[in-house]
C-alpha cells in the first residue's frame, strides 16, 4: 500500500528526512513543503491536497499550521525529547562551557531532568519553555536572550532554526537540537501507520437501508395509486444519489432500498453541518416517513 506523504521543514532538517526516507523505498509517495519562514506555510493546502498525511520536523511548524490554516489532512510531528538532548551538550561540555546553567526550548522540564542524572551532569537551575502551541520566534528568542543578559545561563539551547540564527548574530552562544535518527525514523513510522488506516477507511463497504416506515397508515390515508407514485419518486431520489456517489441502488422490497458505496465516497457527500444530502433530497421530494440506517462492513462478508 503506497502513501501519498507530504513532509514539512526547513532545509536542515528536510536533509535528515529524506535519508531516513531512504529505508523506506516504494512505501511512500514523497511531497515536499519546504519553508524559511512560517509566512512561506500559509500555501500548505496546495500539496496538503494531495497527501494522505502530513509529517512536520518539529511541533513550532505543526502548531503554526494549526493555527493558521484549515486543513482537512492529518498531520503528526517528529518530537524533540531527552535522547535529542546528547549531541547538543556533547558539543557544549567540548566546548568548555559550564552545563550546569543553560536554557533550552521546546524539550519538557522532566526531558531535561532525566538526561542531565543518565549523563551525571550537574544542574544547578533548569530553564525551558516547552509548549504545546504557536509560539512567535520573537517571544522564544527574548525568553533566552533575557536569562543569558542577566547572567542566569551559560549558553541557549534551542530545537528552531529562526532562533538559533538570530541569538548567533546576538553574541549568545546557542546550540541547536536535532532530532535522532531513531526519531524521524520512529515518526516516519507512524506516519505509515496513519496513513494506512485512513486508506483502509476510505475503502471500506458502506452500506446505508432507506425505510418507508407505516405504510399502512399512509395507504389508509392517500390513494393507493399516489402513494406509488411517491414511491417512485422516492427511488428517483435514491438512484440520483446512487449515481452522484457512484454507488450501487438495490431495490430489496417495495419500500425498502439498499444503498452500497465506501466509506470515503459517503463521508465526501456528508457535510459536517448540514448532514446527509441524501436525506435532504428525500425530505424535499417526498411526504413519505422515512427511516435511514448506515452500516460499515470491513468486507463484503464481515461486519464491524
Amino acid at each position: 500500500m503506497n502513501i501519498r506523504l507530504g513532509i514539512v521543514g526547513p532545509e536542515d532538517s528536510m536533509i535528515l528526512l529524506r535519508n531516513v526516507l531512504q529505508e523506506f523505498d516504494g512505501q511512500f509517495t514523497v511531497v515536499e513543503k519546504v519553508y524559511e519562514t512560517f509566512e512561506d506555510l500559509c500555501d500548505i493546502t496546495n500539496i496538503a491536497q494531495n497527501t494522505d498525511v502530513l509529517l512536520y520536523s518539529g511541533q513550532a511548524p505543526y502548531y503554526w499550521v494549526k493555527s493558521h490554516v484549515d486543513l482537512d489532512v492529518p498531520g503528526i510531528y517528529i518530537p524533540r525529547n531527552g535522547t535529542c538532548l546528547y549531541k547538543a551538550l556533547f558539543d557544549i561540555y567540548r566546548d568548555g562551557i559550564d552545563v550546569s546553567a543553560l536554557s533550552f526550548d521546546t524539550i519538557s522540564r522532566r526531558d531535561i531532568e532525566e538526561t542531565y542524572m543518565e549523563l551525571k551532569l550537574p544542574l544547578s537551575e533548569v530553564h525551558t519553555m516547552a509548549y504545546d502551541k504557536y509560539l512567535p520566534h520573537d517571544e522564544i528568542i527574548d525568553y533566552h536572550r533575557k536569562l543569558w543578559a542577566k547572567g542566569k545561563t551559560h549558553a541557549a539551547v534551542t530545537c528552531l532554526n529562526k532562533p538559533y540564527e538570530e541569538m548567533r548574530k546576538l553574541g549568545i552562544p546557542v546550540y541547536r537540537i536535532y532530532p535522532t535518527i531513531s526519531s524521524v525514523r520512529h515518526s516516519i513510522e507512524r506516519a505509515m501507520m496513519y496513513g494506512e488506516s485512513i486508506k483502509l477507511k476510505e475503502t471500506q463497504m458502506a452500506l446505508i437501508l432507506v425505510r418507508v416506515e407505516d405504510i399502512d397508515d399512509v395507504l389508509y390515508e392517500s390513494s393507493s395509486h399516489r402513494v406509488q407514485i411517491q414511491l417512485l419518486d422516492l427511488y428517483q431520489v435514491i438512484l440520483g444519489y446512487g449515481d452522484e456517489t457512484s454507488a450501487t441502488v438495490t431495490k430489496t422490497k417495495d419500500t425498502e432500498f439498499m444503498i452500497i458505496t465506501t466509506r470515503g465516497r459517503l463521508e465526501e457527500s456528508t457535510e459536517v453541518f448540514l448532514g446527509s444530502p441524501l436525506l435532504r433530497a428525500i425530505k424535499a421530494n417526498t411526504n413519505l416517513k422515512i427511516t435511514m440506517g448506515v452500516g460499515y462492513l470491513a468486507s463484503a462478508i464481515f461486519a464491524v
